[in-house]
C-alpha cells in the first residue's frame, strides 16, 4: 500500500529510500513517498491517492512540486522554516526527527599536555584536578614529554598550566601545529594569542572554560539521541497508518 520512490543514485537519497522499502514496498498505491522532492517531477506530477515528498533544500524553483504534494516532510526544522517562508501551508509540513547515522563513534576532545610532571612551576596538578572535574565520556588527556607531530595531530587543545615560563617551546609547537592553546598569559601565548586560543587566570576560571565546552556537547549529544535508521523507520511507518487511516476514513479508499 506504500510506493517508495527514489533515485538510484548510490549515494544518501538512494540510502533513505532503502531504508525505507525495507519495511515498505516499492510501487505506487494508496501512498506514494517521492525520494527526493523534485523527484516527483521527474514523473510530471502525477498523483496518487496521497503523495508524500521529502524536502531537503530549496534553490529557486519547483514551487508547483510543493504546492501540489499532499504532504512535505522536512529534514530538519530549518527546512520547515524555508517552507514557511516560502508559503506553503504548515497543516502539510512535518518534520522528521530521526534520520540515521552512518558513524558509530562518538570522538572525545583530546587535551594535551607535555614537560616534565615532576617539576612544579609546570604546575601539573591543575591537570589532575581537571581530570577528575571534567567529564570522561567527552574529556580525555594525553600526556607526551617530548613531543612529536604525532602529538599534535591527536590533541584538540593545548594546555600550559605552568605559573612560570619563558615559551613553552610546547605553545610555539602547537601554534604552528594550528591547536588551540589554553593557557596563562606568559610566555608565547602572551604575543600570538587569537580568537581560538584561552587565557586564564586561575583554576576557576579554567575549568569554567572547558565546562562550558563540555555543556554544549552534552546539548550536542541530547539532540542526536535517537538517531538511528530503525528509528527512521519507525516514525513513517506511524506517519503513514495515520495517513491510511485518514484516506480510509474522509476518501473511502479500499
Amino acid at each position: 500500500m506504500i510506493g517508495i520512490v527514489y533515485p538510484h543514485d548510490r549515494w544518501i537519497l538512494e540510502k533513505i529510500g532503502k531504508e525505507l522499502v525495507k519495511a515498505f514496498a516499492e510501487g505506487r498505491q494508496d501512498i506514494t513517498y517521492w525520494i527526493n522532492w523534485k523527484y516527483w517531477g521527474h514523473y510530471k506530477l502525477i498523483k496518487s491517492k496521497f503523495d508524500i515528498v521529502l524536502f531537503t533544500h530549496y534553490e529557486g524553483n519547483g514551487i508547483d512540486i510543493l504546492n501540489k504534494a499532499d504532504l512535505v516532510v522536512a529534514m530538519s526544522k530549518h527546512g520547515r522554516k524555508v517552507l514557511l517562508e516560502l508559503g506553503i501551508d504548515k497543516n502539510k509540513i512535518k518534520v522528521c526527527p530521526y534520520f540515521g547515522l552512518s558513524v558509530s563513534c562518538k570522538k572525545k576532545i583530546v587535551i594535551g599536555t607535555s614537560g616534565h610532571c615532576n617539576i612544579s612551576r609546570k604546575n601539573f596538578k591543575e591537570v589532575e584536578k581537571l581530570k577528575s572535574d571534567l567529564n570522561p565520556d567527552i574529556f580525555s588527556f594525553r600526556h607526551q614529554e617530548i613531543t612529536d607531530d604525532s602529538f599534535f595531530r591527536d590533541i584538540d587543545y593545548y594546555l600550559q598550566t605552568s605559573i612560570i615560563e619563558g615559551g613553552s617551546m610546547d605553545v610555539l609547537n602547537a601554534i604552528y601545529a594550528r591547536v588551540p592553546v589554553v593557557s596563562r598569559d606568559i610566555g608565547f601565548i602572551y604575543s600570538f594569542k587569537t580568537g581560538t586560543d584561552f587565557i586564564y587566570n586561575n583554576y576557576r576560571e579554567l575549568l569554567f572554560y572547558f565546562k562550558a565546552i563540555e555543556k554544549d556537547i552534552s546539548e550536542k549529544d541530547k539532540y542526536s539521541v535517537g538517531f538511528s535508521w530503525d528509528n527512521f523507520r519507525e516514525w513513517h511507518k506511524n506517519l503513514f497508518i495515520n495517513i491510511l487511516n485518514g484516506i480510509i476514513k474522509e476518501k473511502n479508499y479500499d
